[in-house]
């Protein structure tokens, strides 16, 4: 037995064999012979028996319960709770043994009582059983961090003190606490953010330019949580882009601490080393700014005619077009719709159109071989395009398209640029450099374009379709 609970014990226990002894032999000293002196000792004797009985449980339930592996601080509710009925059961025996009262008065003016102070303090029992039964079957421990719907925004913290009418919370990162009465706790859903790993989950926010690269930005953030001792590798820290701000991107890192660190000194040294770390990277946090623009208030595009040629004058393969020549193709393309599941385009089958994507995801696959099946090798969005080859060379189509969702395309004919191409030459050449680059991208991503200088394979690749297009073409003006 350790010494701090000798001396929790050694009071109520002196007392109680002095008072026993003496009412023991009480009746050997004429000086103890009074009726009232026999009455007080005996009462002593059940008061100290009660103050020993309460000291035991203390001792070798609360204080071990708080010691032992649960790590939890004695409960108040119910230690008080047990101490209550102690204290009851040893009025009841003062009450029959010493001075040999009847139980059934006391017990019916006890229930009398009950019923009324029910009536009248009804809100505060249930508080008092919804402790109890808290404690008894407890969602949450004292020292756990829990989640909990109060008011428009949910209240996080962690759980100090369960008292005879409410639960004390202590948000994260806050000195204040909250009182949740217990009777509240006991009929909401309570999300305990640190059971079953034994760590609480904690989120930090930082905003940085759009500007900034996103994969940047994971890097450094990911390296400065990595780098604080503190922050538990196991569940993994993430980092993932939250949401456009009136200041930037918005980055949360998503981190897990024990019990034993402070959110705010983890919060702190986290803080401290995205600080250093984004100086040393040369990445500058973003803060709240304002530009404030005097400009007319551009008129809503509604003519189709319109809306087909800036989606051309935003389109790369199109870049060797001029106004009045990009006005002429929109004005020939036509605008086709998908359901999800359709092949636009099958891999083998000839082809004398291309297809620029307006709204809609499709799959780019290659063909089915004997022993694989089907491989999904990419994937268009809007302001992509694709068929441009077949439609240049007349070469077979080279992959499957087919769309995931309802898909909005705008097909090209070749009998649309045809006269176009015949008349300016350059507008065949800037199209070919980009049906090259484009399939050395897909062939091999370090022979694709990557500066204003192509090189040996892009221009070869180049003047070859440019070779087999003014061959087609030629043809087809004959």
């Amino acid at each position: 037995m350790r010494h701090t609970e000798i001396k929790l014990l050694i009071v109520p226990v002196v007392l109680f064999l002095v008072f026993f002894g003496v009412e023991y032999h009480a009746t050997r000293w004429d000086q103890m012979r009074a009726l009232e002196t026999h009455y007080a000792l005996q009462t002593l004797l059940w008061v100290t028996g009660a103050w020993v009985f309460m000291r035991l449980i203390r001792v070798f339930i609360w204080e071990r319960r708080r010691k032992g592996l649960s790590g939890s601080a004695p409960p108040m509710l119910l230690e008080h709770t047990v101490n209550l009925l102690i204290v009851a059961l040893a009025s009841a025996g003062i009450a029959k043994s010493v001075f040999n009262q009847p139980l059934t008065g006391f017990w019916a003016t006890s229930g009398v009582v009950g019923l009324i102070l029910g009536v009248a303090l009804r809100g505060i029992i249930a508080d008092f059983f919804s402790g109890i039964a808290l404690e008894w079957d407890p969602p949450f421990r004292i020292g756990d961090y829990i989640e909990i719907q109060a008011g428009r925004d949910p209240l996080v913290g962690q759980v100090t003190e369960i008292t005879w009418r409410a639960t004390q919370i202590v948000p994260r990162d806050s000195t204040n606490t909250v009182y949740v009465p217990n009777s509240v706790m006991a009929s909401i859903a309570v999300n305990n953010v640190y059971r079953p790993l034994g760590k609480t989950r904690f989120e930090l926010f930082v905003t940085f330019d759009p500007e900034i690269p996103h994969d940047r930005v994971k890097r450094v953030l990911m390296s400065a949580a990595m780098s604080v001792d503190r922050l538990s590798q196991d569940p993994p820290l993430e980092v993932v882009a939250a949401r456009y701000s009136t200041s930037g991107v918005e980055y949360i890192v998503r981190y897990f601490l024990a019990q034993e660190f402070s959110p705010t000194g983890a919060r702190d040294r986290l803080m401290a080393s995205i600080m250093d770390l984004a100086m040393r990277c040369d990445l500058h946090v973003a803060f709240p700014r304002e530009d404030v623009v005097f400009a007319r208030k551009r008129a809503a595009v509604k003519d189709p005619l319109e809306i087909k040629t800036g989606f051309l004058e935003r389109n790369s393969f199109f870049r060797s077009c001029r106004p009045e020549e990009l006005k002429h193709i929109a004005a020939h393309m036509h605008t086709r719709q998908f359901a999800p599941g359709a092949t636009i385009v099958k891999a083998g089958d000839p082809g004398s159109s291309m297809f620029l994507v307006s709204e809609g995801l499709l799959e780019v696959s290659l063909p089915d071989e004997p022993d694989h099946p089907a491989l999904v090798v990419g994937k268009l969005f809007g302001g992509d395009f694709f068929g441009e080859m077949s439609m240049l060379t007349d070469e077979p189509r080279s992959a499957t398209v087919t769309s995931v969702t309802e898909t909005v395309l705008y097909e090209i004919r070749r009998t649309h640029i045809h006269e176009l191409v015949h008349n300016r030459p350059e507008i065949a050449e800037g199209m070919t450099h980009v049906a090259a680059e484009r399939r050395l991208k897909n062939q091999n991503a370090e022979l694709a374009l990557d500066s204003d200088t192509p090189s040996e394979e892009h221009l070869s690749l180049a003047a070859r379709i440019l070779e087999e297009m003014r061959h087609l073409f030629d043809m087809l003006r004959d």
